[in-house]
């Protein structure tokens, strides 16, 4: 049980994309609470964490399972295929930060548009 909390991803499919003003909320609270990682030297690894929103609309993130210290490049290739940077998908050494940077892009854009930027396909 949630405790009457819903996913993010939840709330989206149930409205395919938000209103701009309701992604900059979200989005807003997102950034905050990475910010908190980030300054505490952790790369978030961002495309394998969870979110939750509660009845007031606050976004609570679960799941820093997959997270490490940002002073180092990151050699685990893990995440939601969606989300990861093309460093993390041709498997080389890559910064915490930068690819989560680059899956907070991914993530405005899908509470925005309601789709995701890019398809996965099986060409190199």
């Amino acid at each position: 049980d949630n405790g009457g909390k819903q996913s993010l991803s939840g709330l989206l499919r149930k409205t395919s994309k938000f209103s701009e003003q309701q992604a900059k909320f979200y989005f807003k609270q997102v950034l905050k609470a990475l910010a908190i990682a980030i300054r505490g030297e952790l790369a978030t690894r961002y495309q394998t964490l969870k979110y939750l929103v509660d009845d007031e609309g606050n976004v609570k993130i679960i799941d820093f399972g997959f997270s490490a210290p940002t002073n180092t490049k990151l050699t685990t290739y893990c995440g939601t295929p969606p989300f990861m940077s093309p460093e993390i998908t041709k498997k080389t050494p890559y910064g915490g930060a930068e690819a989560d940077v680059w899956a907070l892009g991914v993530m405005l854009y899908l509470l925005v548009v309601g789709t995701l930027p890019f398809r996965a396909t099986n060409e190199p």
